[in-house]
């Protein structure tokens, strides 16, 4: 008897704003274990189609462990795009497919990720970045709480 694969689970475009809104809880890994962030990711449509997108939480990473925060934007675009807070592309993003692979040279780095939604609920985030003297794996999970 052979096994049939699950199907992905996919996002429309159209529905990526709605289907984001919310508050997240984010776990993520860096690095096996070296570091981490807990916190929360909050998805606010914004006029004009945006949608913001903000963390906040906790960073432990080597000797410091503290505070962190950040803020991107999800521009309406064929593909939707992920934008800086300061308005630099950072990467393409759509969903309809179900996960995506996406790319972003930042100076000498290479940042190389996939998005994996897995539910309605569920989205995991995986970043390897690559550049001279750095090897990084960057894994976040987010599950929506309201």
């Amino acid at each position: 008897m052979s096994s049939v694969p699950a199907e992905p689970f996919r996002v429309d475009p159209a529905d990526l704003p709605a289907w984001l809104a919310g508050t997240w809880s984010v776990d993520r890994d860096i690095n096996d274990g070296q570091g981490a962030f807990t916190g929360t990711a909050t998805f606010e449509p914004q006029p004009g189609g945006t949608v913001r997108w903000a963390e906040e939480g906790s960073l432990q990473l080597g000797d410091f462990t503290g505070p962190a925060t950040r803020v991107l934007f999800l521009h309406p675009a064929d593909p939707w795009e992920v934008r800086f807070d300061d308005g630099r592309l950072f990467h393409p993003l759509d969903l309809s497919g179900g996960g995506f692979a996406a790319e972003h040279p930042c100076g000498p780095d290479l940042y190389r990720g996939t998005y994996d939604p897995r539910s309605d609920d569920e989205l995991l985030v995986h970043w390897h970045v690559t550049g001279p003297g750095r090897e990084d794996d960057i894994v976040s999970r987010y599950r929506r709480v309201g």
